[in-house]
């Protein structure tokens, strides 16, 4: 996730210690962390983990923001990546995807439980003034059921 530029700082991570809050949790629970696709993490992933995906959201037209480094996420990282989520579920896993409310993303994700939500911009000029509009999560679990995730938003 990128972080800085403009009014932004890090000083807030800095004065609280949080990354060394962060290393001391990391070390003390044997915990690992890794840079490589999220189709080789989310096959790791079994009964007991809980998994959040926040993928770049797919843009309406090529001018949207479709990358935080050089590689584009592209239609087919959308499809990798929904089913990745589901063979993560199937294996027992807790997976929770945000990505844009637009119809061929709802789609992708049959088998999940579906909400729609609208939330504000957390940084940035138009920071709580302007919503980002409509977002849909999707929520693998099949230990519990979808009114147990309606918090997220209302069904679609």
């Amino acid at each position: 996730m990128p972080f800085g530029g403009g009014d932004r700082t890090p000083a807030p991570v800095v004065k609280r210690h949080l990354l060394i809050a962060a290393q001391t949790q990391l070390l003390s629970n044997k915990m690992q962390l890794r840079a490589q696709d999220f189709e080789r993490t989310l096959a790791v992933a079994t009964d007991g983990d809980f998994v959040y995906c926040d993928p770049i959201y797919r843009a309406v037209t090529r001018g949207g923001f479709d990358r935080y480094g050089p590689t584009v996420f592209t239609w087919a990282d959308q499809q990798r990546l929904a089913k990745a989520c589901a063979q993560a579920s199937r294996r027992g896993a807790t997976v929770i995807v945000s990505n844009g409310l637009q119809s061929d993303i709802v789609k992708l994700y049959p088998s999940a439980y579906l909400f729609a939500t609208h939330h504000g911009k957390a940084i940035g000029k138009r920071s709580k003034r302007q919503s980002n509009g409509a977002e849909l999560v999707a929520v693998f679990d099949h230990k519990t059921t979808e009114d147990d995730w309606s918090l997220f938003g209302s069904k679609l």
